[in-house]
């Protein structure tokens, strides 16, 4: 299906060609799908690096300042703060797992539901692994850093705590997905875990983000909902939002991502039923 879109870059590959490529994986894999020119980031740096950038040009960052209400006074949109109010022409919200409060005060509620995703560090272990590694019916994201250490995440859900703005690790899923690591790599087996911690996500009903103007109010636009997608998603999706916010039109029409689409597809089940 893939490739019928155009899409090229993953190939099928046989037991031989993956043993090949990561030797240490056990044997009873049957295959994979390699993604040869495919790579990996480093969250803390390359967001870092974006916020420098912005900052250059003239943004300011704002921390430990959560939004507590936006509302909008004649042409203005405000967004009240603990540390003072704010105010602009246009407003965007983008505001991670919490954006689902800010949305219903403008009249647009959409589906949310939080869950705290998962990420477990472990000591360090001789080189093994060179690639990225997923699982097939089994979450799992799996990499080696050059100093040894293991990470190990794949959308392991956790226990979220939206309104403390808190994630609790769930050490019977962790353990879970543990076995899936050690199943692949047996001489895992004794290797300890250094570190796990939960951070705390949003999805969407159908688990695609809201990349929309509001269909409610002037001058207000909203991107958020990712789904666990936003690091890997932020960059494209960034230059979009900010085309439909400066012209009006993105590069791509954004209509399957409007935040009015819940509430149409209600309807259309009513409907249907």
């Amino acid at each position: 299906m893939l490739e019928s879109h155009g899409f090229t870059h993953e190939k099928v590959i046989d037991r031989e060609a993956v043993l090949e490529l990561e030797p240490a994986l056990a044997k009873h894999v049957t295959g994979g799908i390699w993604v040869e020119r495919d790579g990996f980031a480093l969250p803390y740096r390359t967001t870092t690096a974006f916020r420098l950038g912005a900052q250059k040009l003239g943004a300011r960052f704002l921390e430990g300042t959560p939004v507590r209400r936006i509302e909008q006074r004649g042409a203005r949109w405000f967004a009240v703060t603990p540390r003072g109010t704010f105010s602009a022409e246009k407003l965007l919200v983008t505001v991670g797992a919490w954006w689902g409060e800010l949305a219903k005060q403008v009249g647009e509620p959409v589906p949310v539901h939080p869950e705290g995703l998962m990420l477990m560090v472990t000591h360090r272990v001789a080189p093994f692994c060179r690639a990225t590694l997923g699982a097939t019916g089994r979450p799992l994201s799996f990499k080696q850093f050059d100093n040894g250490t293991v990470v190990i995440g794949g959308k392991l859900i956790g226990i979220a705590e939206l309104t403390n703005r808190h994630g609790e690790v769930d050490f019977v899923r962790l353990v879970r997905s543990a076995r899936t690591v050690t199943d692949l790599f047996p001489h895992l087996k004794h290797l300890g875990v250094n570190r796990a911690w939960a951070g705390v996500e949003a999805f969407t009903e159908d688990e695609l983000p809201v990349i929309s103007a509001s269909r409610k109010a002037s001058n207000l636009y909203y991107s958020f909902g990712y789904c666990g997608s936003g690091f890997q998603l932020g960059p494209g999706c960034g230059k979009l939002v900010s085309e439909l916010m400066i012209d009006g039109t993105p590069l791509i029409s954004l209509d399957a991502f409007a935040i009015d689409r819940f509430g149409r597809q209600a309807m259309a089940s009513a409907k249907a039923a």
